[in-house]
């Protein structure tokens, strides 16, 4: 499992291209809304408090 936190960022990128084609399944829409949600989330974290950050959790892939 990846620990940086930007690589999970990459990874709603095809299911955003898959909604913007219109080519996406509920389950896609879903996995990308709780990407997004992430993301949002990574960009609120206190950097003040290193070493001792608390990152959010990713969401987990569903196959």
């Amino acid at each position: 499992m990846q620990n940086d936190p930007l690589f999970y960022v990459e990874k709603f990128e095809p299911l955003q291209d898959a909604v913007d084609l219109d080519m996406a399944t509920e389950a896609e829409k879903t996995q990308l809304v709780a990407w997004k949600k992430y993301r949002v989330l990574l960009n609120r974290v206190d950097i003040s408090t290193a070493p001792d950050i608390a990152w959010p959790e990713a969401p987990l892939k569903k196959d």
